[in-house]
């Protein structure tokens, strides 16, 4: 298998290093570029180059003949083909999508009226979670359609504002519960009195510990008077979250008044992150699109 092997590795190489299958702007300006999926797919990884490595895999797994040359042409499948053919199906999927996504982003950001409920003096638990809004209608941060059954509740009763958020089909015990919450799994949670600076930011991990921070000129912790519970089991992790009215903004928010938020959910690892109001972006602080809420 040494020869097809071969010449896969040596094409891989040559493609991604040859200037003339970059970008035009990559090929002319002197400075530093990241590699983006677009980068990696739509001038690199092509369907037409895909096709011809995929025929030097076939030809190295039809060569190997001994156990050892088994195992080393499938250490380079797994270890490197599988996840070159895996990113070049998400992004032709994604193509697909585009039409969807630009249509997406034509449109203005979500905007949603919070119900009053009564009062349940920030115990999350009392809170009538079935008279609350519902926001399931969630988006890939770059806006593309997602599939994960993810949605988000949303009530107050004019002193307290209400969040439950909840993902469903999940394998709980592998949930990571980061010391730090923001390099584990979480929610997070955004809140602004305009599209922009000066925001908040609240994270909650899977074990229920949460940093909330003020996002300006000069970061640094917010006193939120968050009350947080978070519960993991069978395939369900669900969030609660009261906070404040006169802590969720400077200068409080009362009821009739809109606000801008932002909901989220990160994923070690994952390949998605997702939004309830998709930026377009790879960031939560691309505060351009928060949505906007209005106490009722």
């Amino acid at each position: 298998a040494a020869a097809p092997m071969k010449r896969l590795y040596l094409r891989i190489e040559e493609i991604y290093s040859s200037p003339r299958y970059y970008p035009e702007e990559v090929q002319k300006e002197n400075r530093h570029f990241h590699q983006t999926e677009e980068m990696a797919w739509g001038y690199l990884g092509t369907a037409e180059r895909m096709a011809e490595l995929g025929e030097y895999m076939r030809q190295a797994r039809r060569a190997a003949r001994t156990d050892v040359e088994k195992q080393r042409v499938e250490l380079f499948e797994k270890g490197v083909w599988d996840y070159m053919v895996e990113g070049r199906r998400k992004w032709a999927d994604r193509q697909a999508l585009e039409p969807e996504r630009e249509r997406l982003r034509a449109q203005a950001p979500p905007s949603a009226r919070v119900p009053r409920v009564a009062a349940a003096a920030g115990d999350v638990d009392k809170v009538d979670w079935s008279a609350a809004l519902i926001l399931d209608r969630w988006f890939a941060l770059e806006g593309y359609r997602q599939k994960r059954p993810v949605a988000a509740w949303l009530a107050h009763d004019g002193e307290y504002l209400y969040v439950q958020l909840q993902e469903t089909g999940l394998d709980t015990a592998a949930l990571v519960a980061a010391p730090d919450i923001w390099s584990g799994d979480d929610w997070e949670l955004f809140f602004a009195a305009q599209r922009g600076k000066p925001y908040r930011q609240l994270g909650v991990n899977p074990a229920g510990k949460y940093a909330a921070v003020h996002c300006d000129e000069n970061d640094g912790e917010w006193g939120s008077g968050a009350r947080v519970t978070s519960v993991a089991l069978g395939d369900t992790w669900t969030v609660r979250v009261a906070l404040p009215l006169t802590h969720l903004l400077p200068g409080g928010v009362k009821p009739g008044q809109a606000f801008y938020a932002n909901l989220y959910r990160a994923s070690p690892g994952a390949t998605d992150l997702l939004a309830w109001s998709p930026n377009f972006t790879r960031s939560f602080h691309e505060t351009s699109r928060l949505g906007k809420l209005t106490l009722e």
